[in-house]
């Protein structure tokens, strides 16, 4: 896997591309893709889940229109930024619309 390809699937890599060339240019024959998954780039930080559950309680969009399909989609790009790709944005998805279920449920 090259580096454009990895970092179309972990976005957060970019934050980190000059570590990487560097270290790509020191080891040309091993894989980007397992330095990057032994450094632990593309993990999900640790208690992810619990604060974004902790902050969908309280946020609302600027202008609400009253759904809430407005406000999964305001929270969920809350989430990605926040989080900066660590996370499939499916599975955001997933946690934000069950938590706005037992909201309303």
């Amino acid at each position: 896997i090259d580096l454009y390809e990895l970092a179309g699937r972990l976005p957060v890599i970019w934050e980190a591309v000059n570590e990487l060339v560097a270290w790509m240019a020191e080891n040309p024959e091993h894989e980007v893709a397992s330095y990057v998954r032994d450094i632990g780039l593309g993990r999900a930080p640790d208690g992810w889940l619990d604060r974004l559950l902790g902050f969908v309680a309280d946020r609302e969009p600027d202008h609400p229109d009253g759904s809430a399909e407005q406000r999964i989609r305001f929270l969920i790009g809350l989430a990605m930024v926040d989080l900066r790709g660590r996370v499939p944005a499916a599975e955001v998805e997933n946690a934000i619309r069950g938590e706005i279920g037992a909201e309303n449920g």
